[in-house]
């Protein structure tokens, strides 16, 4: 059976086509996946991209499925690369980089008010952006920030945008 056509009857019936249909395209997303990262990532990102397929599915409006999905997979694999990048950058910390133990009381002490204004500037903001720089600061990315508060990640980014942009120039409370 194509997989556009098991793509029609599952979401015409989830629960008869759902398993099958689940199951190809995750054969698909971590065929893609396992060529770029090693294995236990590869499984972990298949099912993120079938997630992110399935949540999305009326967005395919034709073409190609295994296209589609193959981008969802190559957006997942982007992501993770950068995460890594981003981790590898933490861990490389030189160690003359961090604060000695003469000046970690005084660098505590800065950090707690640094910690304190942005509270009170968060508390300044309107709601709709307090709410997102809120998730954001918990560590949800957009998307699950979207599907928390039940909008468009778009609406989220841009939220999170001006949030941030309000956050930095507001004034700093002491």
């Amino acid at each position: 059976m194509e997989l556009e056509d098991l793509l029609e009857r599952w979401r015409a019936d989830p629960r008869r086509h759902g398993e099958e249909f689940g199951s190809r395209l995750y054969a698909l997303a971590y065929r893609y996946i396992r060529k770029r990262v090693h294995d236990d990532a590869a499984r972990d990102l298949a099912q993120s991209a079938v997630a992110t397929a399935l949540a999305k599915h009326e967005d395919f409006v034709g073409g190609s499925l295994q296209r589609w999905i193959n981008k969802i997979a190559s957006n997942q694999v982007r992501n993770h690369w950068r995460r890594q990048q981003r981790e590898r950058v933490l861990v490389r910390t030189p160690a003359s980089e961090l604060p000695d133990s003469q000046t970690s009381g005084v660098s505590r002490v800065n950090r707690q008010r640094q910690r304190s204004s942005l509270r009170k500037r968060i508390a300044a903001l309107t709601t709709p952006y307090r709410v997102v720089i809120n998730w954001h600061l918990r560590g949800l990315s957009p998307q699950e920030i979207a599907s928390e508060i039940s909008l468009h990640p778009g609406t989220v980014r841009v939220r999170l945008h001006r949030a941030i942009l309000q956050l930095r120039s507001a004034p700093i409370a002491s």
